[in-house]
């Protein structure tokens, strides 16, 4: 089974966690994501694991230099806490646009953030993710909404992180449309995602891992 599918935590809110990890693991999932370590006993009691272990916030993130000790020490204690329970990944984000900071800029201020953890998080067997939302309807000034910077993220730091990859971002349409572009070599998550509102609420049931590398081009 090539296909390996999970939930993301935060679209399911109104359900106890113990609730939907016993719902999940009936139907065939093997996690959750964004679910806090305080509660992974719950998942483990059912067989899940903790797909994308939550570390730093959205908005303030690491594009902006002056939130990196911030960001660095959340995502160093969830890699510790990923590899103490055997979990693969950690997330991060870019963080929103600010005036003086532009786009390029952001590449490299995030890539050197990442630089500082990535021997750490090699080390420890953990996958740092960043996140790649839709700036155009959820996320507004999000910096991380295109897969190219992303991609240019990922090759300034050497492809030691792979990208966590939302789709149906207005200005692509679909990362499900550009499957045959480099950007698949740093793909580790896709969501299924539509452009109207019902179907990208729904369609968070089932996220696919479509590229497991391991930084290699």
């Amino acid at each position: 089974h090539r296909i390996k599918q999970y939930l993301c935590r935060w679209c399911f809110e109104s359900l106890p966690l113990d609730t939907l990890a016993r719902e999940a693991a009936a139907i065939g999932y093997v996690g959750i994501d964004l679910v806090e370590p305080a509660d992974w006993p719950i998942l483990k009691k059912h067989g899940l694991v903790g797909t994308m272990t939550p570390s730093h916030t959205i908005v303030k993130g690491l594009n902006n230099p002056a939130y990196h000790a911030q960001c660095l020490a959340s995502i160093r204690e969830a890699i510790d806490a990923t590899a103490a329970a055997g979990f693969p990944n950690v997330i991060c984000f870019s963080g929103n646009r600010e005036e003086h900071i532009p786009d390029h800029t952001g590449v490299m201020h995030t890539a050197a953030a990442l630089k500082q953890i990535a021997a750490y998080a090699e080390e420890k067997n953990v996958t740092v993710c960043i996140e790649l939302l839709n700036s155009k309807v959820d996320h507004p000034a999000y910096m991380c909404d295109r897969s190219d910077w992303g991609a240019a993220v990922i090759r300034h730091v050497g492809l030691v992180f792979l990208l966590l990859a939302m789709a149906a971002l207005v200005d692509h349409a679909s990362l499900l449309l550009r499957v045959d572009l480099p950007i698949e070599r740093f793909v580790i998550s896709h969501r299924t995602a539509g452009l109207d509102d019902a179907f990208r609420r729904i369609s968070f049931f089932g996220s696919t891992k479509v590229v497991l590398v391991g930084g290699a081009a």
